[in-house]
């Protein structure tokens, strides 16, 4: 057992695999599509407390999460395409 990170080899080398497979199924998501989606929720931000103020008072208390999320996944999902070949070929 290692030491510093009080993991087994084989844990951590079932951890890496599992990591692959999802970044093998985020790199199944379209970039573009999931800039839109961060896109739309940044328009609905800007527009949607004029237009239905009620409305945004409830999604307001969850929106900065979605958004957070959105944008992190548009992160991950940019990086993955500059490893594109390496994660689809194994």
């Amino acid at each position: 057992m290692n030491e510093k990170t009080q993991f087994s080899a084989d844990e951590i080398r079932e951890t890496y695999d599992q990591m692959q497979a999802v970044a093998r199924l985020v790199s199944m998501v379209d970039l573009a599509a999931a800039r839109a989606v961060l896109e739309s929720m940044h328009f609905v931000d800007s527009v949607m407390p004029i237009t239905d103020p009620t409305g945004w008072m409830k999604l307001s208390k969850t929106a900065p999460a979605h958004q957070q999320f959105a944008s992190a996944f548009v992160r991950f999902r940019t990086v993955l395409e500059e490893f594109r070949p390496e994660v689809n070929d194994e």
